[in-house]
This record gives C-alpha cells, structure tokens and sequence, in this order.
C-alpha cells in the first residue's frame, strides 16, 4: 500500500454512535494524518483519530490476530485489484455477547 491514501471509513460494533459514524481518514507515511465525519464534513481531533481509528496496515494486523487468537468467526471480502479489506466482521466468541467487531471501506484514494 502506498504511503499516502484516503478512504471512508465505519466500524460495526455495539458501540455509541459517534464512533460507528462513517470518516473519512487520511494517512500519510502510513500513519492517521486527520479524520473528518463524511455526515456533515465535520473535523475529529488528531488525537481522538489515532486512538479510534487505523492505517491500513494496522486493519490487516487486526485480521491477523483475530486469525492468531482464534477467533469463532472471521469474514472478510477483498478489493478484487487492490487486495485491501472492504468488509470485515469478527466474532471472538461463540457464546458472547457484543464482543463482535467489524469494519466496511470504501473509496480508497492512493495519493
């Protein structure tokens, strides 16, 4: 993956609604450069970003150890020419309840 990209971002989890909002990242060196709510253009701070949200890298990492810690279920579809994840969801534990995580991207820029 280049350096420098951009792309819309959502997480789906049990969790307030300010953090499952669709963002827009940017990154840059492969690191969280800023954020912006699509709805409504509105800025999130640099440092609520980088805790909230990650690189493209750091998504595969969370594929990876979902993998490693054996998770219950991993589903997740690719870009057919670009190979970065596009839908994800992991459900850690059969028999928990909103342990589950996932993400959706769309409209990857590569800058």
């Amino acid at each position: 993956m280049a350096p420098n990209y951009r792309f819309d971002f959502r997480w789906s989890c049990y969790c307030t609604m300010d953090f499952v909002a669709e963002v827009n990242i940017t990154v840059r060196e492969n690191r969280i450069h800023g954020a912006v709510l699509v709805e409504g253009d509105v800025p999130i701070p640099l440092d609520d970003a980088i805790e909230r949200y990650k690189a493209m890298d750091n998504l595969f990492d969370l594929l990876q150890s979902a993998i490693d810690e054996n998770a219950y279920t991993i589903s997740a579809k690719y870009h057919p020419e670009l190979g970065y994840p596009t839908d994800v969801w992991i459900d850690y534990e059969q028999h928990s309840v909103d342990e589950e995580l996932g993400f959706s991207i769309h409209n990857l820029i590569l800058e």
